[in-house]
């Protein structure tokens, strides 16, 4: 699930002590992970999310949230609103998705390229953020509309690169108070006004994130510890303070990420995990899924 007002370019300080993600081991072929998607308490839709080993080489994580009814009004910036109703128009339907796609290379867990699309169910992309790495260097492609941004460069980050759309499935070896950074971006969460992206603003953010609790969750009838993993735009900022949350995620202590909440303004959209036959039988549902391979990409 951030394409963010940028507050920091990149990491500043320091990478951390991050944990395992799901991609680091290149031989596991897990099964298919859904979600239960809500705003607010209200079910609103439903994603998936899959790892497939592309070649020996390469390791593809592809992620797709779908929005049944996206409110416009409530969840996007005013200058984005007609660019998304007149894609939904065009479409006859107010389903909207959002996907991405990222590649690492196998054997060293490192980024090649990634991109994340807004759209909807039926239609072109209304924003799409394109990443591809070369050398030390990351270069992004930002679309909105009709404007068109491709010719950012930055220095390649030590952090992990995350799409904050695209729920993490897997965070092992995580224990209190353990910090790290990374850097976010995301199709759906825009900056508030469209100077920012005329001014060629970097479409990324850096997020500090810390296991900042221990807790117990209701999960599939079973009570799980937890860790509770949040991820915040300010490093100063601690447990006990509501201020500069980005994200939430509640993780079963061998490392099954079970929640994750992402937070826009007042607004939250939930990510509950499906048990895993329940997910199977969403991504039979959906044989399209994934809809696109990255060689296709432009």
């Amino acid at each position: 699930m951030s394409w963010l007002a940028i507050r920091k370019i990149m990491p500043p300080f320091f990478s951390g002590e991050p944990p395992i993600y799901e991609s680091a081991d290149a031989d596991k072929h897990p099964p298919p992970v859904a979600w239960c998607l809500f705003l607010n308490e209200h079910r609103l839709g439903w994603a998936l999310s899959e790892i497939c080993q592309q070649s020996t080489d390469t390791t593809e994580i592809h992620s797709l949230v779908h929005f049944d009814h996206l409110p416009l009004n409530e969840l996007l910036p005013v200058y984005l609103r007609a660019i998304a109703r007149a894609g939904t128009d065009a479409a006859g339907s107010m389903e909207m998705e959002v996907e991405s796609n990222l590649i690492t290379n196998s054997a060293l867990n490192q980024l090649i390229s990634f991109y994340s699309k807004f759209r909807p169910k039926s239609g072109p992309s209304l924003v799409k953020i394109e990443g591809n790495v070369e050398g030390d260097k990351l270069k992004l492609s930002v679309r909105v509309g009709n404007y068109d941004n491709p010719n950012i460069e930055l220095p390649m980050p030590d952090s992990k690169i995350r799409d904050s759309f695209a729920p993490e499935m897997e965070l092992r070896g995580l224990h209190l108070g353990q910090s790290w950074t990374i850097v976010s971006y995301s199709p759906l969460a825009l900056p508030s006004h469209s100077m920012d992206m005329i001014q060629g603003r970097t479409p990324t953010e850096v997020l500090f994130a810390r296991v900042e609790e221990q807790a117990r969750m209701e999960w599939n009838g079973q009570l799980e510890p937890m860790w509770v993993v949040v991820y915040r735009t300010d490093a100063r900022e601690g447990p006990g303070s509501d201020k500069n949350i980005r994200n939430r995620l509640w993780v079963r202590r061998a490392g099954t990420v079970l929640r994750q909440e992402v937070l826009l303004g007042d607004h939250s959209l939930l990510f509950t995990r499906m048990p895993e036959k329940d997910a199977t039988k969403l991504r039979d549902a959906h044989q399209e899924f994934p809809r696109h391979q990255p060689a296709a990409q432009p």
